[in-house]
């Protein structure tokens, strides 16, 4: 897949030759370095999995921060004992 224009015709067959070795030598470099080999699909699946847990670790987070703020004005306005609340048979 080499890119060039008709005025540099000259210089094409050696700027592909290199463009293809150099793509050989990064793919023996992650291999020769004990590095897996993922396809790009996978990667962008990956990448958009951790984004949309990301949303909704952030989601679950601002979920418990305002229960707690909840918890802090129901317990400033008494509506309910600091204590944990019996249970029927423990009245």
């Amino acid at each position: 897949m080499c890119r060039w224009s008709p005025a540099s015709m000259a210089s094409a067959p050696a700027s592909c030759s290199t463009g293809a070795s150099l793509n050989e030598k990064g793919a023996l470099t992650a291999v020769t370095a004990g590095e897996s080999v993922v396809p790009v699909s996978e990667l962008a699946a990956a990448r958009a999995q951790i984004a949309q847990l990301q949303r909704m670790l952030g989601k679950k987070t601002m979920e418990a921060e305002i229960l707690k703020e909840a918890v802090e004005f129901a317990r400033e306005k008494k509506w309910f004992a600091r204590s944990p609340l019996l249970g029927k048979d423990d009245q």
